[in-house]
């Protein structure tokens, strides 16, 4: 299996409504044992050990954009396969044939005998046990075939997968093929998902994250307006020209590790006691940065019934967790550098339709 890889920005469903639409839960898929991964929108939350000042970077599912494409080019024919770039989860899959009960999606569903390379891993294996909690053997009488990896995975609004875990060769853009990537083929998947997407890519610090298998030290992207048609950028183990297109200042913070939470999965933030936003002007204070933020990427402007309204795209998050949510809407038109090996994070306003 062969896959090309490139980023777009699509329409937010529903722009002109101030509050996200909240699906309900939907019924879990079989072989409940499960991992939560919330996905998304960046997310910035308070540590919450006293005296410890410190941010999460994650995704949760209350903004229906989209930020990543896959495309699959198997054997006998070519798929598109159209994932969520998600850098608060690890597992990277998409919906596969026969698809049991699946969401819709506008794209043909991968069917497995199209790959020459596809590969399996038993439930033994080293790629299955870095599954955060392994669901279950599977069996030739459940169907997935004798002590074969199946996964069931949740994330942080409730949509879930379940399915194979799989490993096949990825090329993207045409670059050298990459043999025996791992990823999930789901089968039985519900949730918050639109037309336009077939699964997710996990981009977190976990061994099965994309940039992890690639074994890259850094990526970036650059999302184009929310309201435009322009390709965003991607690069994954390249160097970043944060210069290019850029027009203010390069700020630099670093990435840190929680104590009070071990996990690899998310990259957590320096956010300094007393950091304030100016409202009306949203300026966020990191350990040597700040984020200012341009007028568009916190107001939302739209006509209705012959009247301009402004909306505060800044909502409370629901539940117990206290957290301030860096969507994707924030993050406009913003040239974002995941430096791995040196755990630091770089940002600059930038023209993303020019990077």
């Amino acid at each position: 299996m062969q896959l090309r890889y490139r980023v777009h920005r699509p329409v937010a469903a529903h722009p002109h409504r101030c509050r996200p639409r909240l699906h309900p839960p939907r019924a879990a898929a079989p072989h409940g044992a499960a991992q939560q991964g919330p996905r998304r929108t960046a997310t910035l939350r308070r540590g919450e050990r006293p005296g410890d000042n410190r941010s999460i970077l994650r995704h949760h599912p209350f903004h229906g954009v989209r930020s990543a494409v896959l495309r699959r080019h198997a054997t006998a024919a070519s798929v598109g396969v159209s994932l969520t770039l998600d850098t608060g989860s690890d597992l990277t899959w998409t919906q596969c044939a026969p698809c049991v009960a699946c969401f819709d999606q506008a794209l043909p569903y991968f069917y497995r005998s199209l790959s020459s390379s596809l590969g399996m891993f038993s439930c033994t294996s080293s790629r299955c046990q870095e599954l955060p909690l392994l669901s279950s053997c599977g069996t030739e009488r459940g169907g997935w075939g004798n002590q074969t990896c199946v996964y069931t995975y949740w994330y942080g609004d409730r949509s879930v997968t379940t399915g194979l875990l799989l490993s096949d060769t990825f090329s993207f853009a045409g670059a050298v093929a990459v043999p025996d990537l791992a990823f999930g083929c789901g089968f039985f998947n519900h949730g918050y998902f639109l037309s336009n997407e077939t699964g997710v890519a996990g981009f977190g610090r976990g061994a099965l994250s994309l940039p992890s298998q690639l074994k890259v030290d850094n990526f970036s992207y650059c999302f184009t307006t929310v309201t435009g048609s322009a390709p965003s950028t991607i690069l994954l183990g390249l160097p970043a020209n944060l210069h290019s297109g850029a027009h203010g200042a390069i700020q630099t913070t670093p990435l840190i590790q929680n104590p009070a939470d071990q996990s690899l999965t998310y990259y957590y933030l320096s956010v300094p006691p007393g950091a304030k936003p100016d409202v009306p002007k949203l300026v966020l204070h990191f350990e040597v940065a700040t984020l200012d933020l341009p007028w568009e990427n916190y107001m939302f402007e739209f006509q209705e019934a012959g009247h301009s309204n402004i909306c505060l795209p800044i909502l409370e998050t629901p539940g117990q967790d206290e957290m301030t949510i860096i969507g994707n809407y924030q993050q406009q038109n913003m040239h974002v550098l995941y430096d791995l090996a040196k755990n630091k994070l770089s940002f600059v306003p930038a023209h993303c339709d020019r990077v």
